[in-house]
């Protein structure tokens, strides 16, 4: 549905869309790192949202198409394109909370490659992981198209 999620509530199995959305103000032509942590109790299901496409999710617009991307075990990594005519940026890959606990997530950052004295960093959350809803149900009946979404931070420099 695209409606934001409670990080408090989600459940062992539940997949959902992780969006990071970020604006340069610099007027400047740069690339750019963005590094998004994951906490402990997440894997990464797709990291290629943008470039796969999001047909099924038609609340999900406007997503950028990274330069390139990495799913690491412990962080999502993309590289984007950004100018004076193209300043925002908006990521989105998908998750899947696998491990019940409670858990820090770390805030996303971004990088100037070629100016890396400008950069944002999100502050840091908490997420819990809940067991499975009902005995035996194996959670969720496939994905279900929720979003924690980011953004903000504070630039420096």
């Amino acid at each position: 549905t695209g409606a934001p999620l409670n990080r408090d509530q989600l459940r062992q199995n539940d997949v959902f869309v992780i969006v990071l959305e970020g604006e340069a103000t610099t007027g400047l032509d740069q690339q750019a790192i963005v590094v998004h942590p994951q906490p402990a109790g997440w894997e990464i299901e797709n990291a290629h949202l943008g470039a796969a496409g999001t047909d099924d999710m038609p609340w999900l617009t406007d997503v950028t198409v990274p330069l390139s991307v990495e799913a690491r075990d412990d962080r999502y990594v993309a590289a984007v394109d950004l100018s004076e005519d193209q300043t925002r940026f908006k990521l989105a890959y998908l998750v899947r909370a696998v491990t019940p606990g409670n858990y820090e997530l770390g805030g996303a950052q971004f990088e100037g490659i070629v100016h890396p004295r400008w950069f944002a960093r999100q502050g840091l959350g908490r997420i819990t992981v809940r067991p499975p809803a009902g005995a035996g149900s194996g959670g969720v009946d496939g994905p279900w198209w929720g979003e924690v979404r980011t953004g903000g931070g504070q630039s420096g420099g």
